[in-house]
């Protein structure tokens, strides 16, 4: 009589090396997480939570430096354009100046040569 039993498959667990265990079900391997892992996974939360924080933290500075940047840029601006309506200012009186002196000059020197000097 031939017997029930047939050959192990080419991928059982005797055959790769590893006994199948007593107790194994298909279940019972992955049904709950081990201690380890479940520690693992927390620590892994809490880095990348920290991670995240410190990410927020960074973007909040450089925000807040951003906005001190283009406040410091406008007052700049303004006083640029402040220094070039002095400068236009300044460039007027010279002016007014150079012809008040070219004028008083000129009055000098007419006033010197009508008059005669007895």
């Amino acid at each position: 009589m031939p017997s029930a039993r047939t050959a192990p498959s080419p991928s059982s667990p005797a055959l790769l090396g590893h006994p199948r265990p007593s107790a194994w079900s298909p279940g019972t391997c992955c049904s709950a997480p081990a201690p380890e892992i479940q520690k693992s996974k927390n620590l892994a939360r809490r880095h990348s939570q920290m991670i995240i924080d410190e990410n927020q933290k960074v973007h909040s500075e450089l925000d807040c430096k951003m906005q001190d940047l283009e406040l410091k840029s406008k007052k700049l601006d303004e006083l640029a354009v402040r220094s070039e309506s002095d400068r236009r200012n300044l460039e007027k009186e010279k002016e007014k100046i150079t012809l008040k002196e070219k004028t008083t000059t000129k009055l000098f020197l007419h006033n010197t040569h009508v008059r005669p000097l007895w």
